[in-house]
C-alpha cells in the first residue's frame, strides 16, 4: 500500500475515534474547567454548540481529552487525524489550555450556558463587522509585533504575506475592506483575525 493511502487511512481511523470518543466525553467535567463551578443550573446539552466555535484541531483535542485520554495519546491522536509528524504532550497540553480560554470568551461562554442561541451569537459577532473601521483596535497601532508571533491559520498568514502585512501595526491600519481586497482573503478569514484580538484583550 503506498503512504498516500496509509495516510489516507490512518486519518479515517483518526476521525472515527474522534466522532466515538465524542459520545463518551465528559461534557461536565470541561464546564467545570471552563467555569471554575461557576455555571448555575444550566446543563450541558448547548456544550457542542460552544465547540463548534473552536476551530477544527482545537475542539478534536478537547473531545479526547475530556473522554478519558492521557495528554500522550491526545498527541497521538492528533497525529493520526491531521498527519502531523510529531507533537508532545506538553503541545497538546497547550491547544487544551488555549481552547479552554477560548470558550470562556463572552459570546463562547453564553452559548455554552443556553444563554443565547449558536446563530445569534454569530449574528451579533458579526454584526460588529463595519467596511470602513478598522479590524484592530488603534491601541495596537505602534505593535511591532511579527505576525508570525499570533497564532493565526497559515492561510491567513499567507494571505497576509500576500497583502504586505508583516507586523500587528501594519494590520491595524486596514479596515475591513481593505482586507477582504487581499486575494483568498474572505470573511473566514476575517473572523479569525477578530477573534484571536478579541481572546487576546
Amino acid at each position: 500500500m503506498c503512504s498516500i493511502e496509509l495516510v489516507k487511512r490512518s486519518r479515517c481511523v483518526g476521525l472515527i475515534t474522534v466522532s466515538r470518543r465524542r459520545e463518551t466525553m465528559d461534557k461536565r467535567k470541561l464546564m467545570d474547567d471552563v467555569f471554575g463551578g461557576h455555571y448555575g443550573d444550566c446543563g450541558t446539552s448547548f456544550v457542542d454548540d460552544a465547540l463548534s466555535m473552536l476551530e477544527e484541531r482545537e475542539r478534536d483535542v478537547l473531545i479526547l481529552r475530556y473522554s478519558g485520554l492521557t495528554y500522550k495519546e491526545v498527541a497521538n491522536r492528533t497525529c493520526q487525524v491531521y498527519g502531523e509528524d510529531y507533537i508532545t504532550r506538553q503541545r497538546a497540553r497547550q491547544i487544551v489550555e488555549k481552547s479552554k480560554r477560548k470558550l470562556r470568551h463572552p459570546y463562547r461562554s453564553r452559548v455554552m450556558r443556553g444563554e443565547i442561541s449558536l446563530n445569534e451569537a454569530k449574528t451579533k459577532f458579526q454584526a460588529k463587522f463595519k467596511p470602513d473601521e478598522p479590524i484592530v483596535s488603534a491601541e495596537w497601532a505602534e505593535s511591532t509585533i511579527p505576525i508570525g508571533h499570533i497564532d493565526f491559520s497559515e492561510r491567513v498568514r499567507n494571505c497576509m504575506k500576500n497583502g504586505r502585512i508583516e507586523t500587528i501595526g501594519d494590520l491595524a491600519s486596514k479596515t475591513y475592506k481593505e482586507l477582504l481586497s487581499i486575494r483568498h482573503f474572505g470573511r473566514k478569514s476575517l473572523y479569525e483575525v477578530k477573534c484571536v484580538f478579541i481572546d487576546m484583550i
